[in-house]
């Protein structure tokens, strides 16, 4: 493996945050009721950040000008996921006392990235918190949303929606046309354990997908994404997130769609096989690398 290739997989592997969350108690049931006017402030939602941990790590490369500029970024992400999945009351499922939803982001350098469904609460990793590749609207995305029982769905709509919302950062496209970046993997031999566990089943371990684990998670997300994508631009986004929020089972994609999954899966095979834009493993790579650059992220930090 080149030293490049290697640095590549170690900054992914930190990524791999957008794989861990907690459900504790908490319905993914959401209310979908009529657009209701927010001013940018935000009235329903107060995100909070630790002040320490902000001074801490707050630096020129984590793309906020200040606090105040990171709770206004979020506030907006919100607001767009709301736009794009036609859930404007999702934060009543966590509401009890009528307050404005809180929501609390930490900062650890000793944590991947993930959200806390239960507490309502994201924690960010520290390294790619400096660097502004932190999965800010992704994390968001999976409060709004909810979450699956089959984590290709919950972490491909995540990512997918996340770039809807323009963040650049939501997944393992680093902003780049998910299917593009898909096609590396979609067709070889050694990448179908994989293949099979998309819109299925849980990202498949290092053991059964018989690489390592960095490879495994960030295939299965990029193709997780691609295959909620094709769900969308089809069928629209309102059948294919009430088939998710109905947490639907592999069995009932027939019913929502009018399609088998091994029919779906076939037709989303063959729209990435025939792609305009094909890449090797080595061209992903070297976008990887550039987008990384870009965002001054150093791999040892």
């Amino acid at each position: 493996m080149s030293k490049e290739r290697a640095c590549i997989l170690i900054a992914t592997f930190l990524i791999c945050a957008l794989c861990i969350f907690y459900v504790k108690g908490t319905s993914t049931k959401h209310v979908n009721q009529k657009s209701e006017v927010k001013n940018e402030k935000n009235e329903k939602i107060n995100i909070v950040i630790n002040q320490k941990q902000w001074n801490k790590y707050h630096n020129k490369y984590d793309g906020f000008k200040s606090k105040e500029d990171f709770i206004n970024k979020g506030n907006k992400y919100i607001k767009k996921i709301e736009q794009l999945t036609g859930l404007y009351n999702w934060e009543k499922q966590y509401q009890k006392d009528g307050k404005p939803l809180r929501i609390d982001i930490q900062i650890d350098p000793n944590s991947m990235n993930h959200t806390i469904m239960s507490s309502h609460s994201i924690v960010f990793n520290a390294n790619l918190f400096k660097y502004n590749v932190t999965p800010y609207a992704h994390e968001l995305t999976h409060l709004i949303i909810g979450v699956h029982t089959n984590s290709s769905l919950s972490e491909g709509f995540a990512c997918y929606i996340s770039d809807l919302t323009g963040s650049n950062s939501g997944g393992y496209n680093y902003g780049e046309d998910i299917d593009m970046m898909s096609t590396p993997y979609i067709a070889k031999k050694k990448y179908q354990k994989i293949v099979d566990a998309i819109g299925i089943k849980s990202c498949p371990s290092p053991t059964t997908s018989g690489l390592d684990v960095r490879n495994t998670s960030r295939i299965y997300y990029k193709l997780s994404e691609s295959f909620c994508k094709f769900l969308v631009t089809n069928y629209g986004m309102k059948k294919a997130l009430g088939f998710y929020q109905s947490n639907c089972l592999p069995n009932q994609y027939k019913d929502v769609f009018g399609k088998t999954i091994k029919e779906l899966k076939k037709e989303w095979i063959t729209h990435l096989s025939n792609y305009p834009s094909q890449l090797t493993e080595k061209e992903e790579d070297q976008i990887i690398n550039q987008y990384f650059s870009k965002h001054h992220f150093k791999y040892d930090s």
